[in-house]
């Protein structure tokens, strides 16, 4: 039986080499409607507060249940059993060096 690695079991949303993009996608796409809704909130706002507001509450819900029940849950991933003392690390730097980079 293999040892389990730290990131074992952990789900990703987006596979690493598209996560970049996936991340450039969603912020584009939110800076785009946040634009939109900047345009007309005032104007629908003065039209009609109770319906402006009715929506707005329906909205947070909506986003809400959509947080809740729809986006996956997401396992941690465990921290590392032991980490290096820092004596152990002088240890593991070649004798007669100081670990330093020469100048």
């Amino acid at each position: 039986m293999t040892p389990r690695k730290p990131t074992d079991g952990v789900q990703e949303l987006f596979p690493t080499l598209l996560r970049a993009t996936a991340t450039g996608v969603t912020m584009a796409f939110t800076r785009a409607l946040a634009g939109l809704a900047a345009l007309a909130t005032p104007a629908f706002a003065l039209g009609s507060t109770r319906l402006f507001f009715g929506l707005l509450l329906g909205f947070m819900v909506a986003s809400a249940v959509i947080g809740l029940v729809w986006v996956p849950r997401l396992r941690k991933a465990s921290q590392p059993e032991q980490r290096a003392e820092p004596d152990q690390l002088s240890d593991a730097i070649a004798p007669g060096t100081t670990g330093k980079a020469a100048l």
